[in-house]
Parts: C-alpha cells; sequence; structure tokens
C-alpha cells in the first residue's frame, strides 16, 4: 500500500464508518473493525513518513491553488497519531457510557464522533 494511499484511508474509513454507523444498531461492532483499521493506519503511515519523509496527496489530481493538497510529515503524522489516541479512549469509554444510556442518544452520538474523527 502506497504512503498517498494511506493519507486517503485516514479520511475515507472514518468517514465511512460514520455512514454505517446511521444505520448500524450495534456499535461495539463498528468500534471493533474501525478502531484497529483506523490505529492501524495512522501507526503505518508515522512509519512511512518516519523511514521515507512527507508524503503528499493531490485530491482528484489538482495541486494545490485549485485542489486539496493533503499532506503528511513529521509533526502532522505524529498529531494524526495522537488524534487517533485521544479519539479512540474517546470512543472506547463511550461504548461503556452508552451501554447504560437510551439507544436514541447513542444513536446519534456515533456518527457524530467518527465525522468528527474524519475531519
Amino acid at each position: 500500500m502506497s504512503a498517498e494511499t494511506l493519507v486517503a484511508f485516514l479520511v475515507i474509513v472514518p468517514l465511512a464508518a460514520a455512514m454505517v454507523a446511521v444505520v448500524l444498531s450495534r456499535p461495539v461492532v463498528l468500534v471493533g473493525v474501525a478502531l484497529p483499521a483506523i490505529a492501524g493506519i495512522a501507526g503505518l503511515l508515522v512509519t512511512r513518513v518516519w523511514l521515507n519523509g512527507p508524503v503528499r496527496l493531490a485530491v482528484g489530481g489538482w495541486d494545490a491553488p485549485l485542489g486539496i493538497m493533503l499532506v503528511a510529515d513529521g509533526l502532522r503524522a505524529s498529531l494524526v497519531m495522537l488524534t487517533t489516541v485521544v479519539m479512540g479512549a474517546i470512543v472506547l469509554v463511550a461504548l461503556k457510557s452508552f451501554a447504560r444510556a437510551r439507544a436514541q442518544r447513542a444513536a446519534a452520538f456515533w456518527p457524530l464522533a467518527f465525522l468528527l474523527w474524519g475531519a
């Protein structure tokens, strides 16, 4: 898997998890799949940046003035890993917290949490 693909998957996987969370009634399964996937992708990205240097991805093939340029250098990759650790902890605590709460509140939380993670 190329480093550019890892950068793209760091956005795609949480957004896909948010879409699945809208229709899935069991967040334990979703968190059990999405959390290790995102953590693995973030870990691979940090390793690739550490070994090979910065990674650049022009979304849609357009460069910065016209398109979106996703860049992962040392600082950004470490912040991605920090975000993964913090959101992972939040999601795991929320699983325990919402186990006792009403389903209506939990149903709104999971898509919003994964959308925030993807942003």
